[in-house]
């Protein structure tokens, strides 16, 4: 029940951050926050993709651990027989296949979990580099902006990245 309670708090605190984030953005530029807020699709996609990916990796990775778990009850049950008919190498080699299979899932859930903190990274490097590309731009040909609101309009990227990402895992 604490650790429901704390998530949904921590959940909320994140909403909040982002909306308040997003308004200051809109107060600063609404040009260079709509362009930040293109990116918002892509985090999403992305996140998806990977939610997806590691939920069946981790579904495939019980499934064999549990096909472990009764072969390994079902053979030391059963090891006095299995010793008396010398049958121990062909139910070693009966063992070999769940293992390796929930190697391969495991690995598998390793990797999406261990890609998807990247991805997440090259999205917002990509987001905030395009930022300041137009900010610089929108400064060299009408100085609307100061240097003061696109530092702190990459900062702002940044801050907005923090709590999606939180949220997505």
């Amino acid at each position: 029940n604490v650790l429901f309670t704390t998530g949904v708090i921590e959940l909320v605190t994140d909403l909040f951050k982002i909306v308040g984030v997003v308004s200051v953005m809109f107060a600063i530029s609404r040009q260079l926050a709509l362009l930040t807020m293109l990116s918002l699709p892509v985090v999403y996609g992305a996140t998806e993709y990977f939610r997806r990916s590691i939920r069946k990796a981790q579904r495939e990775s019980r499934v064999w651990v549990g096909a472990i778990n009764t072969y390994l009850n079902e053979s030391w049950r059963g090891f006095r027989v299995i010793k008396q008919f010398n049958r121990a190498k062909r139910f070693l080699e009966r063992f070999e296949v769940p293992q390796s299979n929930y190697l391969q899932s495991a690995n598998r859930a390793a990797k999406y979990n261990a890609y998807f903190p990247g991805v997440q990274k090259t999205i917002e490097a990509v987001t905030t580099g395009g930022v300041v590309w137009v900010a610089a731009t929108e400064l060299a040909l009408a100085p609307g902006l100061s240097l003061g609101a696109v530092v702190a309009f990459s900062q702002l990227v940044t801050r907005l990245f923090s709590p999606v990402q939180a949220i997505s895992n």
